[in-house]
């Protein structure tokens, strides 16, 4: 009998500790198994499977209402519906340089004007939800992007926060204006090179920009990174 009340003690010890087995986190597991090693003098051997997830640099928060941005890693996959796949959006316009007009994208359409993101131009996006966009892909470098007569809608490829005077420099004297977007009150505010105040002088990641060029033979916007980076 003392022997069987001795099996059934241990049956029932060994069934608890099942239990917390199934129940527990990989790192619960591993601390059990170490007190059964103390507690009989085996060697419990532990397996299990680690993930990690690495999140992408460009990430650009997106609020309720239109956004103006500017993609800040390079996708494999530049299309609307790869780059914007996990994102409730309604609209993505984009600024047609030639036209001076905007062309409008709807994932609706039956046939839209235009179905990939330009790495060089900026873009609206009509959200209905807060979200978060992630873009995974290889960082910009130097680049230079072309601009015409009239408003352009450049893009600010990099991962920091800059002053714009880093890359207006090479376009200085034939441009007006500069604009970006305030998603809180749902208005541009505007930089002059004229201005004793202009309502901003820097610019940040995933933010987008418009650019009035007054010269009639355009400009060519470099920027150079090792230069813009603080």
């Amino acid at each position: 009998m003392r022997r069987n009340r001795t099996e059934n003690s241990g049956n029932v010890l060994l069934a608890c500790f099942t239990f917390i087995f199934m129940c527990s986190t990989f790192f619960n597991q591993l601390v059990l198994y170490k007190a059964v090693e103390q507690i009989t003098g085996a060697t419990v051997s532990l397996k299990g499977t680690v993930s990690i997830t690495v999140m992408p640099a460009c990430r650009i928060d997106l609020f309720e209402g239109w956004n103006y941005i500017s993609l800040c890693a390079r996708p494999a996959n530049t299309s609307i519906k790869a780059v914007l796949q996990n994102i409730p959006y309604r609209y993505v316009m984009v600024w047609n340089e030639s036209k001076q007009a905007f062309e409008i994208y709807s994932p609706r359409a039956a046939d839209p004007p235009f179905e990939n993101f330009d790495l060089n131009k900026s873009y609206f996006i009509l959200i209905t939800n807060n979200s978060l966009l992630s873009v995974r892909g290889d960082e910009f470098g130097d680049m230079n992007i072309s601009l015409l007569q009239g408003w352009n809608p450049p893009t600010w490829p990099y991962l920091f926060t800059a002053n714009i005077s880093c890359y207006l420099s090479s376009i200085a004297d034939k441009y007006r204006y500069v604009m970006k977007w305030n998603h809180s009150s749902q208005e541009f505010i505007i930089y002059s090179p004229k201005a004793a105040e202009p309502q901003f002088t820097t610019i940040s990641c995933g933010e987008g920009q418009f650019i009035l060029i007054t010269d009639p033979a355009g400009a060519v916007l470099c920027y150079n990174k090792s230069a813009c980076k603080p």
